[in-house]
């Protein structure tokens, strides 16, 4: 009797092993698809951006090529966010942190704000969030710095952007992008009806409650939760 027990549980033993085994391997395999799938996108991505750049090339300084430039931030933005992914330990989340200090620093250079005696700062809390928060959010921010650079500093106005991130007690961030600038007011044109189309779409899509503060400057913040309703964290 004690050898037929010891016999089945040796066999137990051996089907536990294999079965661990297997899904090993799975999960081996699906690590990999996912770096492929995240690589490809990345590089589908930034293929479009070129094209996009060799159209934008040859219009010269006119309000089609900044249209497109506009675009091009905006595929730079996704792009990134799947290139940290790739890199990610567990190929479900990023930093926010790193992911907006990159970006913003990209987004000064690409809009020369150097150049122009502007500053961008930065004071973003390390929060690790997925794909679904972090694409919208790159795409916001990326959005927001660009109609500062447009209507905020005109004739030659220096002036600061700041992009904060901090968490909140119930579970969400405040993402905040505030400037320096003129203000609604005092822009010689009003902002983009399809940018603020496309930051209140993203913002509906994270559940994000939206203010706007317009005084010295303006100021743009987002609260958004991270975990949306029907949604198993």
């Amino acid at each position: 009797l004690l050898f037929w027990s010891a016999l089945r549980e040796n066999a137990d033993a051996k089907d536990l092993l294999n079965t661990n085994q297997r899904l090993r391997i799975a999960l081996d395999e699906r690590e990999i698809l996912l770096r492929e799938v995240y690589h490809r996108v990345k590089n589908n991505l930034q293929f479009v951006d070129a094209m996009l750049a060799l159209e934008t090339g040859g219009l010269g300084d006119s309000a089609l090529a900044d249209r497109l430039s506009s675009i091009r931030a905006r595929v730079h933005a996704l792009a990134f966010v799947h290139e940290l992914l790739v890199g990610s330990k567990d190929l479900a989340t990023l930093d926010l942190r790193t992911f907006l200090d990159n970006l913003c620093a990209n987004q000064a250079k690409g809009n020369d704000f150097d150049g122009r005696g502007i500053r961008i700062e930065t004071r973003i809390d390390s929060v690790l969030v997925d794909l679904d928060i972090a694409s919208p959010i790159g795409l916001i921010v990326t959005e927001l710095i660009s109609n500062a650079s447009k209507h905020a500093f005109q004739d030659g106005r220096a002036g600061v952007v700041r992009v904060t991130v901090a968490p909140t007690r119930n579970h969400a961030i405040v993402l905040s992008v505030r400037d320096n600038g003129v203000g609604r007011n005092g822009a010689a044109e009003s902002p983009e009806r399809v940018g603020n189309m496309i930051l209140r779409s993203l913002a509906a899509q994270l559940g994000a409650e939206l203010k706007v503060i317009d005084g010295d400057g303006l100021q743009v913040d987002l609260t958004i939760p991270l975990q949306r309703p029907g949604r198993l964290d």
